[in-house]
């Protein structure tokens, strides 16, 4: 599945649609680094053509990879940054979620 869409990223660097299929592979794979630099070439793109049509898409895969990271600010600010886009109730979920997150890994480092 990863050669697949890394292909399809090769092909059509400028399609977010191809690039967040590939950092969703990347965070399936636990390889969350990668899926955050091509999460943030997906959102590069994000304003040509008709790539606006997967902001809500793209900025999740984003906060995924920042969350699994344990780069809980990043995710928030990211999934606020999408809120501001396009509101998307799965987004807001998971930006509520990842809060919740921050808050608990701020009191284990107490």
């Amino acid at each position: 599945m990863l050669a697949l869409n890394d292909r399809a990223a090769r092909l059509w660097p400028r399609s977010a649609a191809a690039l967040n299929a590939l950092a969703r592979c990347f965070h399936a794979l636990g390889r969350d680094a990668e899926g955050v630099e091509v999460a943030r070439a997906a959102l590069a793109v994000l304003d040509e053509g008709d790539n606006g049509a997967q902001a809500a898409a793209v900025y999740l895969t984003l906060v995924w990879c920042l969350r699994e990271l344990r780069r809980y600010k990043e995710a928030i600010a990211a999934a606020e940054e999408g809120l501001a886009r396009m509101p998307d109730a799965v987004l807001a979920q998971w930006a509520s979620r990842i809060e919740e997150e921050l808050v608990e890994a701020e009191k284990e480092r107490c």
